[in-house]
């Protein structure tokens, strides 16, 4: 997602409020944020992306869809 100037930790909060919404990150590079939502169908993503591009402050969004996971870890090796 691309966010307003100023705007990012405001907006970042007000979507990880939302239950289906599993991570938040902040990135560098071309995209302010990225954001890792579970949805059930392709209706609830269509309905979550309008809702995303339309809030207040986003200027941009950019979708992926996970087709498959090869590996899927959570641990942090130190």
């Amino acid at each position: 997602m691309k966010i307003h100037k100023g705007k990012l930790l405001e907006v970042q909060r007000r979507i990880a409020k939302d239950e289906r919404v599993t991570h938040v990150y902040d990135v560098t590079g071309e995209w302010d944020s990225i954001v890792v939502v579970r949805l059930r169908t392709t209706r609830e993503l269509d309905a979550f992306i309008k809702r995303l591009g339309s809030m207040e402050y986003v200027e941009n969004t950019y979708t992926q869809v996970v087709l498959n996971v090869v590996k899927e870890e959570r641990r942090v090796l130190l």
